[in-house]
């Protein structure tokens, strides 16, 4: 069961019991593989925040998946304490950028904003954080005026 991919103590368990392995033994076998390293909740908690990260999710979603796979609350909190802001910036900024290829338009345009706005929401980042974002991104897009940074010194005839 180990061989596709890590599973947390609680997944593991709940699988044995699935094909038939009373509760009793199958605790037993977790806890044989904890010892020996094959099991480890925080190991495999650091994983999936990294993972969740490059898939472009922010914290929300990333803690439903860590609820998801059984793991601690403890285990939990200290995975995503080492979790820099700069990387959750990286990982909205790049679910930014998927939503705008999905939702083209001038983020300008109320309905183009509230298409990538909810985009975004739905992978898991803070509301305040993606407006902060759309707000950076709608700046970003802007030409500048005639006089400022454009290159030309004066307003057109």
């Amino acid at each position: 069961m180990l061989t596709r991919r890590a599973l947390s103590a609680r997944e593991l368990a709940d699988r044995l019991q699935a094909r038939g392995h009373n509760p009793a033994a199958a605790r037993s076998e977790v806890n044989r593989l904890r010892q020996v390293g094959l099991v480890d909740d925080r190991r495999l908690a650091d994983v999936v925040v990294r993972s969740q990260l490059q898939r472009g999710r922010g914290r929300r979603a990333i803690t439903l998946e860590l609820r998801r796979r059984g793991l601690s609350a403890t285990v939990s909190a200290a995975a995503l304490s080492s979790l820099a802001e700069e990387e959750e910036q990286t990982a909205l900024e790049a679910a930014l950028a998927r939503a705008r290829r999905r939702h083209p338009g001038s983020l300008r345009l109320p309905h183009i904003r509230q298409k990538v706005l909810r985009s975004v929401l739905s992978r898991g980042f803070a509301p305040a954080q993606v407006r902060a974002a759309i707000e950076r991104a709608v700046h970003g897009d802007e030409e500048p005026v005639c006089g400022e940074e454009s290159g030309f010194p004066f307003e057109p005839v």
